[in-house]
């Protein structure tokens, strides 16, 4: 009986458990726990090749901190004789806890602003705190850039018809907030170039900018999305140079 009551407990777990592993929301749980127990190994990945010792701060430390130590442990002995005049010798290693012990408030208390600073700055931040990775992000961007197109194209590429009619559909594509648009018009009012720029400085370096053109009505037309590097984003704003 008990045998059986265990193989139908561990049947059921094993089929919530296949359920939850072909579930979009496992992998974003997933994704989001080995966010938080090894996301932090890539900073000091990226940053320590980087780091340049500053060795006279380095000895001053040293040099600094032994002496506190040796100031505490004498400090510790005195008050230690004072409180039990029979009590054995105040030893190194309670003066080393000590010493360790106001590092450790020391770090903590840095630790408990920073999550505090982070914690504020998520639920203040417009930024979404997941996005959908189910295709690459490059990929995306070119769906997203020809939807833009399209969205200037119904307005004609008016200025005041584009600006106007952006608002409308922020509810319907949310993607709208992680990308930067700007139009430029020249003197009738009439969008001749719009850059698509990622928000995201990493996407930025990795994806760069895009250009929409809108597409001539005679003569040769042009290509109407231009997909360049970061680098070439302020030579964008000359509409003398097409």
């Amino acid at each position: 009986m008990i045998r059986r009551l265990v193989l139908i407990i561990v049947a059921v777990l094993g089929g919530v458990f296949m359920l939850l592993l072909m579930s979009p929301m496992f992998a974003a749980v997933f994704s989001a726990m080995r966010a938080l127990l090894t996301g932090w190994l890539s900073f000091p990945i990226r940053t320590l090749p980087a780091v340049s010792w500053n060795w006279a701060a380095v000895g001053f430390t040293v040099l600094a901190s032994a002496a506190i130590l040796i100031l505490l442990h004498r400090l510790g002995g005195w008050f230690w004789r004072s409180l039990n005049s029979s009590a054995g010798r105040w030893r190194w290693r309670w003066s080393a806890a000590a010493f360790a012990a106001v590092w450790l408030v020391f770090g903590y208390v840095l630790a408990s602003v920073g999550v505090a600073h982070q914690v504020g700055w998520m639920l203040s931040s417009d930024e979404p705190l997941m996005r959908d990775t189910s295709l690459p992000y490059r990929m995306h961007f070119f769906m997203h850039a020809d939807q833009i197109w399209r969205l200037a194209a119904e307005g004609d590429w008016d200025m005041a018809e584009f600006q106007a009619r952006v608002p409308i559909h922020f509810g319907k594509y949310r993607w709208l907030e992680e990308l930067q648009l700007i139009p430029l018009a020249d003197a009738s009012g009439k969008i001749r170039r719009l850059l698509v720029v990622p928000r995201e400085p990493r996407q930025q370096e990795t994806i760069g900018f895009a250009i929409l053109r809108p597409i001539q009505s005679g003569g040769e037309s042009t290509e109407r999305t231009d997909i360049r590097e970061i680098s070439a984003l302020p030579a964008a704003f000359d509409l003398s140079n097409p």
